[in-house]
């Protein structure tokens, strides 16, 4: 201890002492190791908090990143299994779509339309047998009509034979008689004919009507036909226009899963 030293010994600091023994022996080497030491301390504690520091931040980036890349895939995953949904929707609708399709032979309408063709055909050849059984009636009324005139012009006075084309005389009443008689058989003939010419042509006329239902019902059965090609060719853009849906829908599952 020195001197001026008015602290005593035990009564000093542990720092005091220290610096008090190493004076005496010349030991000061311990306090400049023990400084240099604590600054090789405090420096690698400054490194190692800044690169904790650094540590941590790398760790909160990482986690941050992965939480994000996660919470992506999960968002592609759900996304993926939504189009795939779409897909199967829309592939069930084209097997429904297909059930709707009406098959028909592809030579339909050609076949129909040569059937029109043919009844037109007959349907001609029937008017025109309706015509001549038609002008066939008309000539008979009009012989009918003819008969008819003569019998009432015999009654008149003055009256001319049907037969030989002269005028009848008092005398000539067996005569007239006889020229009625033949009169009223022509007529008797003629009615008879007409009768038969109107069976004739009620026939062909019910034949007419029954050709023009065939012709008519084949040519409902040809729209009919057109409206089924046409529901058919609208049924088929629409499965065209989903397939391309269903297709875009794949290559964007392709592009999210790049």
């Amino acid at each position: 201890m020195t001197i001026n030293n008015t602290v005593p010994f035990m009564a000093q600091s542990k720092v005091d002492k220290r610096k008090f023994i190493e004076s005496i022996l010349s030991l000061e080497i311990f306090s400049e190791m023990l400084s240099k030491a604590r600054d090789e301390h405090n420096n690698h504690k400054k490194d190692y908090e800044v690169l904790f520091a650094k540590v941590e931040g790398i760790e909160k980036g990482y986690n941050f990143n992965k939480e994000q890349l996660d919470t992506f895939e999960e968002n592609k995953k759900l996304k993926i299994e939504s189009l795939i949904k779409r897909i199967d929707e829309n592939k069930l609708k084209i097997e429904a779509l297909k059930k709707d399709i009406k098959e028909l032979p592809a030579d339909v309408i050609e076949k129909l339309n040569i059937k029109i063709e043919q009844g037109d055909e007959e349907l001609k050849e029937i008017q025109n047998l309706y015509k001549a059984a038609y002008q066939e009636t008309a000539d008979i009324k009009s012989k009918i009509n003819h008969i008819e005139n003569q019998l009432k012009e015999i009654e008149k006075v003055g009256a001319i034979c049907t037969t030989c084309k002269r005028a009848y005389s008092d005398s000539d009443l067996k005569h007239k008689e006889s020229n009625k008689k033949e009169l009223n058989i022509k007529l008797k003939d003629l009615n008879n004919e007409l009768d038969t010419a109107k069976k004739k042509l009620d026939e062909v006329n019910k034949f007419q009507a029954k050709k023009e239902k065939e012709i008519k019902d084949i040519q409902d059965k040809k729209n009919i036909v057109r409206d089924i090609q046409n529901n058919n060719k609208n049924i088929e853009t629409k499965i065209t226009f989903i397939n391309e849906a269903v297709q875009d829908t794949e290559n964007e599952i392709e592009d999210i899963k790049k």
